[in-house]
């Protein structure tokens, strides 16, 4: 098995940012008890930030499929 880097995204940072926004709108219309405090405070964290890094997007697609 191959080790795949997460540095390899061929996503852009506006289109990470853009990404986040989208799972976000979606994240915010759940109930936070599905969440554990430390999940509750990455998305409040996120939703500030001016720059979401490819291990961001990553772990924001982890709890959007949390909650599919």
């Amino acid at each position: 098995m191959t080790y795949h880097s997460l540095s390899d995204s061929t996503l852009t940072p506006d289109e990470r940012l853009a990404e986040a926004g989208r799972i976000l709108k979606i994240l915010d219309s759940e109930p936070m008890d599905h969440f554990t405090q430390r999940e509750q405070d990455f998305i409040a964290q996120i939703g500030d930030a001016q720059f979401v890094s490819v291990k961001q997007i990553f772990y924001l697609r982890d709890l959007l499929q949390k909650v599919q």
